[in-house]
């Protein structure tokens, strides 16, 4: 199984899909849309709903390692390069696999 499936930091060192430099994070995201608006077919009896309602809705986020100099002093913070909120993440449809489809160019199939 995928482990970026469940909340996390991931790097190459947990993925080699991962490109060196590059991190995956999944979060709760507490901004998720409440999914009763998608239209009159989600009702709260809906596994969407209640996954929803329990907050087991997640933003996926590639980030990049960027290293900033100033004279004799380097700073290394993490940069977005892209996310994506209200995953409804499942052993199939892992952080990884959405981390793919929003930064191809950085994480592989």
């Amino acid at each position: 199984m995928d482990m970026t499936y469940y909340p996390g930091t991931y790097t190459t060192a947990d993925d080699a899909r991962i490109r060196d430099g590059y991190r995956v994070r999944v979060v709760p995201d507490p901004d998720a849309e409440d999914p009763r608006d998608w239209g009159d077919h989600i009702t709260t009896d809906s596994d969407e709903y209640k996954r929803w309602a329990a907050g087991d809705v997640y933003e996926v986020i590639v980030e990049r390692s960027v290293t900033y100099t100033h004279e004799r002093y380097e700073l290394t913070v993490w940069e977005e390069v892209e996310s994506l909120g209200s995953c409804y993440l499942d052993p199939d449809y892992t952080g990884l696999t959405v981390a793919h489809e929003i930064a191809p160019d950085f994480i592989e199939r």
